[in-house]
């Protein structure tokens, strides 16, 4: 059977009870006391099973504002989408200068590594956290899930939701290879339902060019480990001219800042990750695409605002601090969502 975690603040006193839900949820997100409703008599509950390398989980709460912040995207080095079903309760978000609401019934996506200010009303839902690398490529535009909306009526919609009631309701029974199908399954059922969505208005309309940087995007992400992958050899794979690659770029930084990106992306995923606190940082730069340990200290910097090895040392620290939780509370989702990659 799949493994599962338990997550329940009715085995604290009430009085401890929001903090330690304050703590575990800010594995990944801040929540905000002066927002939340009646704090001293919180009570959360959270099942999560892990399916394949996605983290799948019910949680239930009261009312409460969820932040994050890009220091604190900086100091996790998560990078995943979050999917969320709200079985009950809704959600506010901001997104850039407008705002998303949505309700009962709607399928709502988010990017961790984008800024979040969410107010949620009292809830109950479905999420599922997945890396980047198992979702991006099978997206029309990988980095605009934020903020998109499905509601339940459309066709997508209603399929994927049935697919998480589905996977909820039968996921104490799966063996790990009938978890690798109903997670196969939900990948892509999210992936059509979100490329149905209405694109928020920063997409680029050239439809020709989204095509060519998603096309490049998974060879880049294929290649990242070879220190030759440049413009010329993404544009030689794919067939297009360097001009022409470069145009799909133009309004996205370049494909060489793409290139950066994703690189920097994965050594702060490794460097915090649990499963590989035994390689050195210069292994971390090597896996990465970095050849010259030096250059990707000082990139990692300029990005990050801290070196490789205190990035290192934060991941370490913020481990061992969830570990050390109140109560004997079961907290193993967190190592999950920071282990998934």
């Amino acid at each position: 059977m799949v493994e599962r975690t338990i997550f329940d603040t009715g085995l604290l006193p009430a009085p401890l009870r929001f903090d330690a839900w304050r703590d575990s949820i800010g594995v990944v997100l801040d929540v905000d006391e002066s927002r939340a409703r009646a704090p001293e008599a919180f009570d959360v509950r959270v099942d999560t099973w892990m399916l394949d390398g996605l983290v799948f989980s019910r949680c239930a709460a009261p009312s409460q504002a969820f932040s994050r912040s890009l220091d604190k995207m900086a100091g996790d080095g998560i990078d995943h989408y979050m999917v969320q079903l709200f079985l009950k309760g809704g959600v506010e978000m901001r997104r850039g200068r407008g705002a998303v609401t949505a309700g009962a019934g709607a399928i709502v996506g988010f990017d961790m590594a984008d800024v979040l200010d969410s107010l949620n009303s009292d809830f109950d839902l479905l999420t599922i956290f997945i890396p980047r690398r198992r979702l991006a490529p099978m997206l029309n535009r990988p980095d605009s899930i934020h903020g998109q909306v499905v509601g339940g009526e459309t066709g997508a919609g209603r399929l994927l939701a049935d697919a998480y009631r589905s996977v909820h309701a039968m996921a104490d029974t799966f063996t790990p290879a009938e978890a690798a199908v109903a997670a196969d399954m939900l990948l892509r059922l999210i992936a059509a339902a979100m490329n149905g969505a209405a694109a928020p208005e920063r997409d680029p309309p050239d439809w020709a060019d989204q095509a060519l940087t998603l096309k490049a995007r998974r060879f880049a992400a294929a290649n990242l480990a070879d220190p030759s992958l440049t413009p010329d050899l993404i544009a030689a794979a794919l067939g297009v001219s360097r001009a022409r690659l470069y145009r799909a770029f133009a309004g996205t930084g370049g494909v060489q800042a793409m290139v950066r990106g994703m690189r920097l992306r994965r050594a702060f995923a490794d460097l915090v990750s649990p499963r590989l606190r035994g390689l050195q940082i210069s292994e971390i730069a090597w896996r990465s695409g970095f050849s010259d340990p030096a250059h990707f200290t000082r990139l990692f910097r300029d990005h990050y605002g801290v070196s490789p090895r205190e990035a290192r040392a934060r991941g370490a620290a913020a481990l061992a601090a969830r570990r050390a939780g109140p109560g004997g509370l079961d907290r193993r989702y967190e190592d999950w969502i920071t282990a998934i990659a």
